[in-house]
């Protein structure tokens, strides 16, 4: 993960000149000043309510230790008292967009730093601030355009050319985006962001052992109040030393994807909070274990693997998951209870249950049973298919049955310019759509239709799809259609876990120079799935003779 930099606020000493109300931000900057920064804010708070915040410099100092604190609704209920005070100062605007993009409430923060630029195109924290808007929102174009006029605005500083380099990545130049951080990093050798985008970008250019190295500085040199920034660092981690194959490792730093530092995209989601312990593994001794869904439908699948490794245990095991998949999990594990998840809507995501005594999230169980790759043999196949689903996919391609049935599936339905290297055109699959021994079937969700018709009027074949077929939601259905192929081709998308999970041969495509999929753990074929070889396009003919000559 890349980040865009926000300004690191600095202590300005109060010009308040009344004596009796001045006491209080005194003592609040003798604490600062001995690297008390807890017992500062709390002093500058008390001080703020007894002069209604009628001090903006004393404000803005708590306002920014508490962001350097990491308490972000503290820092952002400052600011915002001091843009109500006076909502035409470019400055408060910006801090106040700085504290809520902390909080994920991004939108709110856009509107607010385009209107400090408004107030003062030259304003250099709410551009800086913009940046990191832009980039959360998927804005590439703007975001570059942003960075420029950052470094424009000031040629010599370490966070525009950090930001540069953050919107250098995003658009997939990772070379670019290396020396943007390397400046970064010689303009200010003290400033953490530039040396945590080091790292990253050393990761997208295929050098784990080097962002290792990068990252592990970054957690040495880190100040001891920065917890949720420590732990978005071993996050980030986490993902190095998977891709070189220590297992262990990664899964303990990975259970710092819940930090609210993680950008959005990539972070562990939703981050519920419980009343009961998280387990830790061992016996349940009669109580209830909830092991509950995270991210998106290919990672719950791909971490579900492992709940057969809580079959038998002495207690209840109820999994929350998405709706989807609660008929295909209750048919896997019949001994548990299988419900979709369900939380209230508020930031603390509260459970609307509370049947059961202790919690983990479905990643986390990753941490408990596959802590070395011998813990992986075997994985895979758990989905058994409906039997009333698969005889009707059976009967439907019955008469294309002199052929071999392969699906495929080249893209995701989110693409960016890094995503993109991972995935192709199916028009450019000449190796497989030209082969006469072939009967393609559709297993590309979303709007594909121009696609598949443009690669059958090219090599005059047919692909088979089917109007009351929801490629997205019918998941029952696609498990019961896929278990009757002989092969699915895909790129790495949820089709790829989909396939996996009910055990049908699966060759995952990628393309030759793109960036280094932490998921294979440092070997040469996904674990998670024994019946899914890796290959890169060069490889594609021979491992799909040999995978179709098979019986």
């Amino acid at each position: 993960m890349i980040l865009s930099q926000m300004p690191q606020y600095k202590f300005s000493p109060s010009r308040k000149s009344q004596k009796s109300k001045k006491s209080g931000a005194d003592r609040g900057t003798d604490a600062f000043r001995r690297g008390d920064k807890r017992s500062a804010l709390k002093l500058w708070m008390d001080y703020l309510e007894q002069v209604e915040y009628d001090d903006p410099t004393v404000a803005t100092n708590a306002g920014s230790v508490a962001m350097q604190l990491e308490e972000f609704e503290v820092s952002a209920a400052i600011f915002s008292k001091l843009v109500i005070q006076d909502p035409n100062a470019p400055g408060h605007l910006a801090n106040l967009g700085a504290a809520l993009i902390r909080l994920n409430r991004v939108p709110e923060a856009r509107k607010l730093l385009e209107q400090a630029l408004q107030l003062d195109p030259q304003h250099f924290t709410a551009r800086v601030n913009l940046g990191a808007v832009y980039q959360t929102l998927g804005m590439r174009q703007e975001n570059l355009n942003n960075a420029l006029e950052a470094v424009s605005i000031h040629p010599s500083n370490s966070l525009a050319f950090n930001n540069l380099g953050s919107a250098f990545s995003d658009m997939a130049l990772f070379k670019e985006a290396k020396h943007a951080f390397e400046t970064a990093n010689l303009l200010d050798p003290k400033a953490i962001d530039p040396l945590v985008n080091l790292a990253a970008a050393e990761a997208r250019l295929n050098n784990p052992q080097s962002a290792i190295d990068a990252y592990e500085r970054v957690l040495k040199i880190l100040p001891p109040e920065a917890n949720q920034r420590r732990e978005a660092v071993r996050f980030f981690l986490a993902f190095e030393y998977f891709k070189l194959g220590r297992v262990a490792e990664g899964w303990d730093c990975y259970e710092g994807g819940f930090s609210p530092l993680v950008p959005i995209a990539g972070a562990r989601s939703p981050n519920r909070q419980f009343s009961v312990p998280r387990w830790k593994g061992g016996p349940l001794q009669g109580k209830r274990l909830l092991v509950w869904r995270e991210q998106g439908i290919g990672d719950e699948l791909r971490f579900a693997t492992c709940l057969k490794d809580l079959v038998g245990l002495d207690g209840q095991v109820i999994v929350e998951c998405d709706q989807r998949l609660v008929e295909p999990l209750q048919r896997a594990f019949p001994d548990f209870l299988i419900r979709k998840q369900g939380f209230t809507l508020d930031h603390q995501k509260t459970a609307l249950s509370n049947d059961f005594d202790l919690h983990i999230p479905v990643g986390s169980l990753m941490q408990i049973v596959r802590r070395d790759l011998a813990a992986y043999e075997g994985s895979g196949g758990y989905i058994p298919p409906e039997p009333s689903l698969r005889e009707k996919w059976l009967s439907r391609l019955a008469p294309y049955r002199g052929k071999k049935l392969v699906g495929v599936c080249w893209r995701s339905s989110k693409l960016d310019p890094i995503r993109n290297l991972k995935y192709g055109k199916i028009l450019d699959w000449q190796a497989l759509c030209g082969r006469s021994d072939v009967q393609l079937v559709n297993l590309q969700y979303g709007e594909c239709e121009a696609e598949l018709r443009e690669v059958e009027v090219r090599y005059g074949i047919e692909i088979l799809r089917w109007p009351d077929l929801d490629l997205r939601d019918d998941l029952d259905d696609i498990f019961s259609l896929i278990s009757c192929l002989d092969l699915v081709v895909c790129t790495y998308t949820a089709v790829l876990h989909l396939a996996g999970c009910v055990g049908a041969p699966t060759i995952a495509m990628t393309n030759e120079g793109a960036p280094e999929n932490w998921v294979m753990l440092g070997t040469d074929h996904y674990p998670w799935y024994q019946s899914v070889h890796c290959l890169t396009w060069d490889k594609f003919d021979a491992a799909m003779d040999l995978v179709l000559s098979a019986d």
